[in-house]
């Protein structure tokens, strides 16, 4: 995934690296150390072995977040993204990690971005640029937050990198992960460290607390933890009812579990990915019975669960009752609706023991079948975030499949599926997801 080693690169850098680096220091030589005007030299030899323990991204291969904004649920997928991303600093050309951010709030597609990050060898990590498509119904809004190192500004100037995560964080460290005003900007200060806080596999110590400062005035408040990246984050900082709170629901490899996949999982997955089918043919004593099965395997599998992955969990348990509710009213939109629901929520759980280029294909066969929901639904918008969803993930797992006779069916039926749903041809649609989802059963 990476070039060969690089040479040692001695950059002149427009942050100062003294607020990154360990040891002491008065707070306030630390906090002035970090202003913009200071800046001093810092070596990269492996930019992109990037394994701070409180931003490993380099070898993380995805973490899933679950929450609420503003009362609406809210999904972020980061996943880490094959090869790496050259980055101009200063005329000299710099490796960084690739990140995929991928957000959505139930079926609609908010954002997707790619976050760039590279490791100093003094084990700062420095943020790089994002590449940012913004989505309203269905469709790219605009790239509004877009910036990457050694790119040209509106007005000219280079963006210039920073930093997101020291060496060593001590409390009062002020540090910048983006300093290009007026575009973009974002000021941390470290607040505590050694904080021990809940995670997925249970407690998680040699945590911090930050509290970040946005271009807008706004505040936000996050938690970092070794193994997870980013693993609490909550806006406005210190509000009692938060407009966004959003906490790591399972990160991989820090939470995957050793040994194979547990056989009441497995057939909950495949029996949540056949029941969408029956309640679309309306046959109510068939999904009855699947609907036991589900239950049967999901009690069983929370049992073994012995409390991990709390979030996960919960999510399971709420999107299995309403499929429960909605076959034992016979109501066939909302049992659609549950049945996709519940096989995303299987694909979660099968991340602890599967691949997570596998898990991802399971995805996107879910995804397919939400296509199918909405096309019953003669919802147009549903079925254009529906195809940006899946572009989103196919984007991060074809290299998984790439040369093979599969990969070209895929990407043939998703085009298809792209174009009508563009075109509002949900006929169209309906059928290329129906291909599509019998292609990704092959792969």
């Amino acid at each position: 995934m990476r070039r060969a080693t690089q040479a040692l690169l001695i950059l002149l850098l427009g942050l100062s690296m003294a607020a990154c680096s360990s040891g002491g220091g008065r707070r306030s030589e630390r906090q002035d150390a970090a202003t913009p005007a200071a800046a001093s030299r810092t070596t990269f030899s492996n930019p992109t072995e990037v394994t701070n323990p409180l931003f490993p991204s380099s070898r993380l291969e995805q973490l899933v977040y679950l929450g609420q904004d503003q009362g609406d649920p809210l999904r972020v997928e980061v996943t880490r993204l094959p090869g790496t991303k050259p980055i101009n600093l200063n005329g000299t050309t710099i490796d960084a990690v690739k990140m995929q951010f991928l957000a959505t709030s139930g079926t609609a597609i908010l954002e997707v971005a790619n976050d760039y990050f590279a490791q100093a060898d003094d084990g700062t990590v420095w943020y790089l640029g994002e590449h940012v498509s913004n989505y309203e119904n269905g469709v790219i809004a605009d790239h509004e937050g877009t910036w990457v190192t050694g790119e040209k500004r509106p007005d000219g100037k280079l963006f210039r990198p920073g930093v997101i995560m020291p060496a060593k964080p001590a409390k009062g460290d002020v540090f910048f992960p983006e300093n290009n005003k007026p575009f973009v900007f974002e000021k941390v200060t470290v607040e505590a460290t050694g904080l021990t806080l809940p995670s997925p596999r249970g407690e998680v110590g040699g945590a911090i607390k930050t509290r970040e400062h946005l271009l807008d005035g706004s505040t936000e408040e996050k938690t970092f933890a070794p193994g997870y990246v980013e693993h609490t984050a909550r806006v406005p900082f210190g509000s009692r009812n938060p407009e966004e709170l959003v906490g790591v629901a399972i990160a991989i490899p820090t939470d995957k579990v050793d040994g194979p996949q547990p056989r009441e999982l497995a057939e909950l997955a495949a029996t949540a990915g056949t029941i969408l089918d029956t309640v679309r043919s309306s046959d109510w004593t068939a999904a009855g019975q699947q609907l036991a099965t589900i239950t049967r395997l999901w009690e069983a599998h929370r049992a073994s669960l012995g409390g991990q992955v709390p979030k996960l969990a919960a999510q399971m348990t709420g999107v299995h009752k309403g499929l429960a509710d909605a076959v034992a009213a016979r109501d066939r939109d909302a049992a659609q609706q549950a049945a996709v629901r519940v096989a995303r929520a299987a694909a979660d759980l099968q991340l602890r023991f599967e691949p997570v280029a596998a898990v991802d294909r399971g995805r996107l066969g879910a995804w397919a079948g939400q296509v199918l929901v909405d096309v019953d639904a003669k919802d147009a918008v549903g079925v254009r975030e529906d195809a940006a969803v899946l572009n989103a993930i196919w984007a991060r797992t074809r290299h998984g499949v790439a040369g093979t006779a599969g990969e070209a069916t895929v990407d043939a039926e998703l085009s298809a599926l792209v174009a009508a749903a563009k075109d509002k041809r949900l006929d169209a649609a309906g059928a290329a997801a129906g291909k599509l989802r019998a292609a990704l059963a092959t792969l």
